[in-house]
């Protein structure tokens, strides 16, 4: 028969690989007014930046707890997470030549999943400064032919 809305999914019980396209958003932190990292200060990292620390922060230590290999991470809260290093550095070698070390390799992969959270980030952007200048400029226009129509008004109750 053919599936139909109703019919029951089974769990995969955490099988597959989470998504991760929206966790550079969820990790976000605000930088404080004007970008003067008041509340990183605070708060802590966010974002990209946090992603790029994790990735980064492993020791090679490692422990075991009832049953379960744990690794230190000095980016991670409590400094010891299930997660084994995902990336060794060297592990890509780019065309462009540059340092193909693990902080390169975060970095990058900081960068991609932020992307993936906000794909037209910089159209959004783009289109938001083209408004806020034809605005600037329908203003102006306004205010100048506004001086225009009432300056003969003006000088005539002066």
């Amino acid at each position: 028969r053919e599936a139909k809305p109703t019919d029951h999914f089974p769990a995969n019980d955490g099988a597959g690989a989470p998504d991760l396209s929206l966790m550079a958003k969820a990790r976000a932190g605000f930088h404080g007014p004007y970008g003067t990292g008041i509340s990183q200060l605070i708060n802590g990292m966010g974002g990209p930046e946090y992603i790029a620390s994790l990735l980064t922060g492993y020791t090679g230590e490692e422990k075991e707890e009832a049953g379960v290999t744990l690794y230190e991470n000095t980016a991670f809260p409590g400094g010891w997470i299930s997660m084994a290093p995902p990336l060794y550095g060297e592990d890509v070698d780019y065309d462009d030549g540059h340092s193909n070390d693990i902080e390169n390799e975060a970095m990058d992969v900081a960068a991609f999943l932020m992307w993936t959270a906000e794909p037209k980030m910089m159209a959004r952007q783009h289109a938001g400064l083209v408004g806020v200048l034809m605005l600037s400029l329908l203003a102006a226009l306004l205010y100048l032919t506004n001086k225009r129509i009432w300056a003969p008004i003006k000088k005539k109750s002066a």
